[in-house]
């Protein structure tokens, strides 16, 4: 059964924002995207971030999974942008660990990783 409510952790300034929630309309029938808005939350969730920033991450994500009901966190990471550092292997690889991360956090609800290219094309990494 596919989830109805899903979060968005990730920064998804105006269209990049559209194209991940129509690209998640359409993958997983989705009605409601409850965006959580972080700047750089693959290296907050990641070994390189600051553990009182991953801390609030957590809650924040854990409260978004039990409470709202949420069936799906997509975890977004973007190639370009303002405040992006390292390379995009390096993103990918964040990405990857903050996916495995974020699933520890929120038993039973499916996370998966959002990969947003130069052009804002969204691709379903993790």
């Amino acid at each position: 059964m596919n989830p109805t409510f899903a979060t968005t952790v990730g920064c998804l300034p105006g269209e990049v924002e559209r194209s991940t929630k129509s690209f998640l309309r359409s993958e997983f029938g989705l009605e409601s995207i409850d965006p959580i808005p972080l700047s750089t939350p693959i290296v907050f969730c990641s070994d390189r971030g600051d553990p009182c920033s991953a801390r609030r991450v957590t809650e924040r994500i854990r409260r978004s999974s039990s409470k709202s009901g949420c069936g799906l966190i997509a975890v977004v990471a973007r190639a370009s942008g303002d405040g992006i550092s390292g390379t995009p292997d390096e993103r990918i690889d964040d990405l990857c660990e903050a996916v495995a991360r974020i699933a520890s956090w929120s038993a039973g609800v499916q996370t998966i990783g959002l990969w947003i290219d130069e052009t804002g094309e969204v691709d379903w990494l993790v």
